[in-house]
């Protein structure tokens, strides 16, 4: 049985409390569903389903095995990168499961809630802070951001990138930069921060002291890892390697329907729905996905893809991810002896030993 730290006690959410009232709170929950209902209209919308099921019917079925075999080489590379991000002496089988469990969550539930679950499985079975463990959650996001905006600068010279995409990738390089630019210099000043943050509490409340040291606290030790470049340099190694393989698992899905399929197209698909991710969405993000990834090549592309190549593409893409990510996670649960009421209880996850 994992050990449960008194910080992560403490300081991680409480899964079961109550959920705010009012009509907002519901508003908030629906928004994303309903997008996702709306983009999935638009993206079927004046697609003729002959043409869809005809470019169904001539997959070829040995790159869509590929496929899945690099999506699952891909979430495994995102575990083993999770581990350099991590206090050492964490496992690899604890970091792949709960990363798993993020994903079924993710898949099930809006706004990318899969984040938060992922963090407390993963702070509860490795007797962590739910603050620490949801610190490196936030670098990984800053390390995927910036492997996939390097890529978008590579395939720039290579295709005609709609100045949509430039646009936003360049706000979204702007608040990478920025978020960096906080976490690295938050990691070199860590000392003076802790006395400041003990100067500050000093003039509090005793609860509120209490409650800024045990943020802190976890959240310094995260910060830890930004200054060793033995686990920073493998970390960003991993990342890397596992959008290679995404890539890689595009590109694949491409080949099942076209020979002619070229890489670049590929790596574009990747960075516009990555793009489109970052803004929390539509469980499993079914409907933005789908929308993005067939214009991503229409629009640039069209003469080459249609609409309903285009969609029939983006369908088996994410059929591959939404039932891969969605089987490890219930793998992952049962691994774990969790349960989908469990985690919405807010029981105690580490309850049940890894079977």
């Amino acid at each position: 049985m994992s050990r449960l730290g008194e910080e992560g006690q403490s300081g991680g959410p409480q899964v079961g409390a109550a959920r705010p009232a009012g009509g907002r709170a519901a508003a908030r929950t629906w928004i994303g569903p309903l997008l996702g209902v709306a983009a999935l209209a638009v993206a079927f919308r004046q697609v003729p389903f002959g043409e869809l099921r005809a470019s169904l019917a001539g997959i070829r079925w040995g790159w869509i095995a590929l496929a899945v075999l690099l999506q699952i080489l891909a979430v495994a590379g995102r575990a083993e990168r999770w581990l350099f991000l991590l206090p050492p002496g964490q496992r690899l089988s604890d970091a792949f499961w709960s990363q798993s469990i993020g994903y079924l969550f993710t898949n099930l539930l809006p706004l990318r809630a899969g984040e938060l679950v992922r963090s407390l499985v993963m702070a509860r079975r490795g007797g962590l802070s739910f603050v620490l463990v949801g610190t490196t959650v936030v670098m990984e996001r800053l390390l995927d951001m910036g492997v996939v905006l390097l890529l978008l600068v590579l395939i720039v010279p290579a295709m005609p990138v709609p100045p949509v995409v430039v646009r936003s990738g360049a706000l979204l390089g702007a608040g990478v930069l920025l978020g960096m630019l906080l976490l690295v210099g938050a990691a070199r000043r860590r000392d003076g921060l802790g006395r400041l943050v003990a100067r500050g509490a000093a003039r509090f409340p005793s609860w509120l002291a209490l409650g800024l040291q045990r943020v802190w606290q976890p959240l310094s030790r995260a910060l830890v890892v930004l200054n060793r470049p033995a686990r920073l340099l493998p970390a960003a190694w991993w990342t890397i390697l596992s959008w290679f393989l995404s890539v890689a698992l595009y590109a694949a899905v491409l080949r099942a329907f076209r020979p002619d399929a070229r890489l670049v197209e590929a790596a574009f698909m990747v960075v516009a729905l990555t793009i489109a991710f970052t803004v929390p969405s539509s469980p499993g993000y079914i409907g933005v996905f789908h929308l993005v990834g067939q214009q991503a090549l229409v629009l640039p592309f069209g003469d080459k893809y249609g609409a309903a190549e285009a969609l029939a593409i983006t369908l088996v893409v994410h059929l591959i991810f939404y039932l891969n990510t969605s089987l490890l996670g219930a793998l992952g649960l049962w691994r774990l002896g969790l349960s989908l009421g469990s985690l919405r209880a807010g029981s105690d996850l580490a309850g049940g030993g890894e079977r």
